[in-house]
Formats: C-alpha cells, sequence, structure tokens
C-alpha cells in the first residue's frame, strides 16, 4: 500500500511531475519580457541623454538628419542611382551611415559627428548634380 505522503517519492529520489509547454503562454511570456526589456532600453536612451546631453545630437538634429538622408534618398532615386545590395536607397544611405559613424540611429549620433554626417550627405548631393558617382559602400 502506498503511502500518500510519499507518492513522489521512489528509493529517496523525487520525481518531478510531467513539464508540459503550452507555445502560446512561452511566446507570451518572451513577448512581455521584450516589451519589459524594449521600455528600459528607452528609458536608459532617455536618461543618458539627460545625464550627457552635450554628447549626442537633439532631437531636433536627429529630425533634420534623418529629413537630409531622405532627401538624398529621392534624388539617388531621381537619378536611377541602384545599389549592388538588394536594399534601397534609403536603407543604403543609413547602412552607410551606420558603418561611418558606428551608430544605431540618428539619436545617437554625437555633436560632432553630426556635422561630418551632414557634410557626407551634402558631397553625395553634390556628386550627384555633377554626373559623378556617389560616394556609397557597395
Amino acid at each position: 500500500m502506498t503511502n500518500p505522503s510519499n507518492a513522489g517519492i521512489t528509493h529517496g529520489l523525487i520525481f518531478p511531475r510531467p513539464v508540459t509547454y503550452d507555445v502560446a503562454v512561452q511566446r507570451e511570456r518572451l513577448d512581455q519580457a521584450a516589451r519589459v526589456v524594449g521600455g528600459a532600453l528607452r528609458r536608459l536612451m532617455t536618461l543618458e541623454q539627460r545625464l550627457y546631453p552635450g554628447n549626442v545630437i537633439s532631437q531636433e538634429q536627429a529630425t533634420e538628419l534623418k529629413a537630409k538622408v531622405h532627401a538624398v534618398a529621392r534624388e539617388l532615386i531621381w537619378h536611377g542611382w541602384s545599389s549592388s545590395r538588394s536594399s534601397g536607397p534609403f536603407q543604403s544611405l543609413f547602412g552607410e551611415l551606420n558603418r561611418r559613424f558606428a551608430v544605431p540611429s540618428y539619436q545617437a549620433i554625437s555633436i560632432e559627428q553630426f556635422g561630418r554626417a551632414m557634410t557626407w550627405l551634402g558631397e553625395i548631393q553634390a556628386a550627384l548634380e555633377a554626373g559623378r558617382p556617389p560616394d556609397l559602400q557597395p
């Protein structure tokens, strides 16, 4: 006869109950974790910008840089430029910006890099107007 108090114990070992995984529940947990981490990263970035405001460009400058990238991308399209990659001119420009300045977003550009980035984009526009190929890495 089995004693109910030791039903899960055999020879001194405790056997755990079988674990079942509900994929939908696990996905929801991962989605919730991603939201929490994403929110924490946004708050951290905001805090860093408040603590070190002189290090990165303002929101207005980031908007100005983004507008310049879009303007240059439209000119690339108008001049018939196509990348050897499958990405379009917007992605190519931002990818090159990321490569040259090692930044994941417009807001992460340092004040020092901002002037160089705007100059680089202006040089691309000047090259297009002069009929030269733009300085973009394939």
